[in-house]
């Protein structure tokens, strides 16, 4: 996503004193020139004379200050390469950067609707709904997650044992 701007946010509910309430520290992801924004917890709650702002977040007062500034900034990096990659269309999608992206399409299901989108001749039609008759019977390959290598290669033998003329 271009034109996207990061900086941590600490304690924006205010609610954070030096001695005995935290506030949370949080990564802001804004588009550049709008008020739209998505903040994204880093799980990190510190007092007030904890955080500094210097070079984007540093933690200090702190018994392990060196870890937590570590883990902020290395949660950081993650968000923006995230954020600057093909994946990342929309603010929704930065919201879940850390998202397991598990496609339980089913293979299938698309191939029938990229056949009813496009106007084939009848033969064109028939090889499709035996491909698709074939793909059903290997059993092997249902999502898009199952499209590997082996898969195709498998599917291939399958084919070249089931299948006796050479033009199919």
């Amino acid at each position: 996503m271009n034109n996207t701007q990061l900086r941590y946010v600490f304690d924006r509910k205010n609610v954070s004193d030096n001695d005995s309430r935290r506030g949370l520290l949080q990564i802001e992801v804004r588009l550049t020139g709008k008020k739209d924004r998505v903040l994204i917890s880093t799980g990190i709650y510190l007092f007030k004379n904890q955080f500094s702002p210097k070079n984007g977040f540093t933690c200090r007062n702190h018994d392990n200050a060196v870890l937590v500034t570590g883990k902020a900034r290395n949660m950081f990096r993650k968000v923006e390469a995230f954020v600057l990659s093909d994946k990342c269309v929309t603010l929704k999608d930065a919201k879940n950067w850390n998202a397991k992206n598990i496609n339980t399409d089913s293979f299938i299901k698309f191939v029938k609707a990229e056949m009813l989108k496009k106007e084939y001749g009848i033969g064109y039609g028939h090889d499709h709904k035996a491909l698709i008759g074939k793909i059903e019977a290997f059993e092997n390959i249902k999502t898009f997650q199952d499209l590997t290598y082996d898969n195709i290669c498998d599917f291939d033998l399958f084919l070249r044992k089931t299948i006796k003329t050479s033009s199919t």
